[in-house]
C-alpha cells in the first residue's frame, strides 16, 4: 500500500474503532481475518493461513471443552486457535469461566511474522496475553517434556514437505526418526496429547499411518 492518501483513511477508520466496546472489537476480528484471507489468495503468507471452512469443520469435530487445554504447534497465523477460542465462547456462563479462557488456548509457531499476525488475531479475539511463544517445538526432544506439557487437545496444519535439520530427528523414537517435517509433528502431537485427548490435523496424503520407518534421507 504505497498510496499516502490510502494509508490515511485505513488509519483513520482504525481509529473511529472503540477497542473497549466488545461489538467493535469483534467486527474487527472478522475484517483482520478477511485480511489473512486476502494474503492467502494474494500469495503472501498463504503457507500460514488455514482457511477458515477447514478449521471450522475440525474445531466441529473435535469439539472442545471448556477446561480442556487446547495446542497448535505449528499455529500459523492462528486461525485453529481463534477457531477454538469461538467454540469456548459458547459454553461461558460466568466472568471466571470467560477469565480461564486465556490460560487455555497454547500456540507455537516458528517464524515471527505469522507470529506477530497470530498475536494479533488473538488480541483482537479479546485474549488480552496470548500464550503464543515464537520457537520451533521439533528439536526439543520428546524425553524433555513433562506430563505437565501434555494437553487434551491438539489443533494443527503443521508444514507440509519440509526439512528438518541433521540431528533433530535424534529427539524421536528410532521407529519414526526422518527429517520430514509433516511426520515429526505428528509424532510429537501423538506424545503430546493426554491419554483420551484428541487431535485434528491436516497432513498430506499417505502420513496417516506408517506400515514402517519413513525415509530417513
Amino acid at each position: 500500500m504505497k498510496n499516502g492518501t490510502l494509508i490515511r483513511q485505513v488509519i483513520n477508520k482504525i481509529n473511529e474503532i472503540d477497542f473497549n466496546n466488545s461489538q467493535d472489537k469483534h467486527l474487527f476480528g472478522e475484517i483482520y481475518e478477511k485480511i489473512l484471507k486476502d494474503l492467502q489468495n494474494a500469495g503472501n503468507a498463504g503457507e500460514y493461513y488455514t482457511p477458515r471452512a477447514v478449521t471450522q469443520f475440525m474445531v466441529n469435530m473435535i469439539k472442545p471443552q471448556l477446561g480442556e487445554r487446547i495446542l497448535d504447534p505449528a499455529c500459523g497465523t492462528g486461525g485453529f486457535l481463534t477457531c477454538a477460542l469461538n467454540h469456548l465462547k459458547k459454553q461461558v456462563k460466568t466472568v471466571e469461566e470467560r477469565e480461564k479462557l486465556s490460560h487455555l488456548i497454547m500456540g507455537v509457531e516458528k517464524k515471527s511474522l505469522p507470529h506477530l499476525l497470530c498475536i494479533t488475531n488473538l488480541l483482537l479475539h479479546e485474549i488480552d496475553a496470548p500464550k503464543v511463544r515464537r520457537d520451533n517445538t521439533l528439536p526439543n526432544p520428546l524425553r524433555n517434556y513433562q506430563p505437565s506439557d501434555k494437553v487434551e487437545v491438539i489443533l494443527t496444519n503443521p508444514p507440509f514437505g519440509g526439512k528438518e535439520e541433521d540431528g533433530i530427528e535424534g529427539g524421536f523414537p528410532k521407529a519414526y526418526q526422518t527429517k520430514e517435517t509433516a511426520d515429526l509433528f505428528l509424532v510429537l502431537i501423538i506424545h503430546l496429547l493426554e491419554v483420551g485427548g484428541r487431535g485434528g490435523i491436516v497432513l498430506p496424503d499417505g502420513n496417516i499411518i506408517w506400515g514402517r520407518s519413513k525415509d530417513k534421507n
